[in-house]
């Protein structure tokens, strides 16, 4: 995935690069959010990117309880309708 986001939008010192004022709206956001931007005490993301569920050997993207105990399919209804895979695994450590 990291390298199609590369194709798409370029990398700068190591990151992925945010793209102009033409490229996509959704890619934008992310990156702020990715920045800290517009969020009070900045760098939550970073801080927070951590977590574990239960005994952290699977933790699911659309079904666990990421911030605020709602899960994504909840929260992001809409995206998740679109979703093929709705059983998506964020990790599996073995």
């Amino acid at each position: 995935m990291y390298r199609v986001l590369v194709a798409q939008y370029g990398e700068k010192a190591g990151r992925l690069a945010v793209g102009s004022q033409s490229g996509s709206f959704w890619w934008r956001e992310v990156a702020k959010i990715r920045d800290g931007v517009g969020v009070n005490g900045g760098g939550w993301f970073e801080e927070s990117i951590e977590r574990r569920f239960g005994n952290g050997v699977y933790t699911f993207f659309w079904m666990d309880s990421w911030l605020g105990g709602v899960p994504l399919c909840v929260k992001c209804k809409r995206i998740f309708d679109l979703s093929n895979n709705k059983l998506n695994l964020v990790a599996v450590m073995c």
